[in-house]
């Protein structure tokens, strides 16, 4: 069953947008990387497919783009929707598919200059996210992690 985050309003038509994003931790599984934008808000790395992606294309690109970073990823985490306004007041609906990858070799600068990768805790990084099924697959990495040890 997919999860379904925000609250879906019937008399409003939401423009969909399908992203993928990565779940990237350090070494010990301790922190998370995660973007930070020049207004100030967290995301996790990756975004919008383009057409004719992949989603391994397009996560490998905004990972490219976002960090100047290769990525290898790992494995599918899942799927999950999210309704919200965006910051022109339009109303969305992000289709977010989510991996856990680890960060590669960094081979350029990032070219979105407002982006910043940060390492953060992960329960600080889960309060921080901006969207709320970023945030679940995060806790849904760090639950399995858990129940490992």
């Amino acid at each position: 069953m997919k999860r379904v985050f925000g609250n879906k309003k019937k008399e409003v038509e939401y423009r969909e947008r399908h992203g993928v994003y990565a779940v990237v931790l350090d070494q010990k599984s301790e922190k998370a990387g995660i973007v930070r934008t020049g207004s100030g808000r967290f995301f996790l790395p990756g975004g919008g497919i383009e057409e004719g992606e992949t989603q391994y294309i397009c996560l490998a690109r905004e990972c490219l783009e976002e960090l100047g970073h290769e990525i290898e990823i790992a494995t599918f985490i899942g799927s999950a929707d999210q309704y919200f306004l965006s910051s022109k007041g339009e109303a969305m609906k992000s289709i977010g598919f989510f991996y856990l990858a680890s960060l590669g070799e960094k081979v350029t600068n990032p070219i979105e200059p407002d982006h910043e990768l940060q390492w953060m805790n992960i329960e600080d990084a889960q309060k921080m996210l901006f969207h709320e099924h970023q945030a679940w697959a995060l806790e849904t990495v760090h639950k399995m992690g858990r129940e490992r040890r």
